[in-house]
């Protein structure tokens, strides 16, 4: 597709590890298409790319005209209930969050509702970047943040596959469930 990934990351480096062929992968905080584009060409049967920022929204929306199997959701996902109705509505069997705090919200979902997709993919972030971001962050810091992650995972019935830190606080997380592939 060739988009220029968001703030120059490595997309295949970052997000490469997920096995999406085939799969609907829900995209929560899906910039302007970066990740959804990669997505796609590593034959995602579809992405739901969820984006609260306008400009980015518009340009997903263009990108959805080109791209067979790109769903466009305008959603500053907050709470909870936006992570459940996110899963409910799509049904994704990979979820990959990068949304500067809103990745909190997930902690919060009953172990049931948060067990139902066979991967995860989650970049967590420090109170700075929530707050910078408009997100809440209930927490002391970052580490007690990946730490509670870790705990949901074991307790949900997830394998932590990948656990790198990033620059600053940020981490990246990949659990499966079971005997997944991802």
């Amino acid at each position: 597709m060739g988009i220029e990934p968001w703030g120059g990351m490595n997309v295949a480096s970052h997000w490469g590890g997920l096995d999406v062929r085939g799969k609907v992968v829900l995209d929560v905080g899906a910039d302007y298409g970066t990740t959804a584009a990669f997505f796609l060409d590593q034959g995602a049967k579809a992405v739901v790319a969820v984006e609260s920022n306008e400009e980015f929204v518009q340009r997903l929306l263009q990108m959805a005209e080109e791209r067979e199997g790109l769903v466009v959701v305008r959603l500053h996902v907050v709470s909870k209930d936006d992570f459940r109705d996110l899963l409910c509505s799509y049904e994704p069997e990979v979820v990959k969050v990068d949304c500067e705090g809103c990745e909190c919200a997930l902690l919060e979902l009953d172990d049931e509702w948060f067990s139902r997709p066979a991967l995860y993919a989650i970049e967590t972030h420090g109170p700075e970047q929530a707050k910078r971001d408009g997100n809440p962050f209930p927490f002391r810091d970052a580490e007690a943040l990946h730490q509670f992650f870790l705990l949901k995972f074991q307790r949900c019935g997830y394998e932590v596959v990948k656990d790198i830190a990033e620059s600053g606080e940020s981490r990246i997380l990949y659990a499966r469930r079971g005997n997944s592939e991802g």
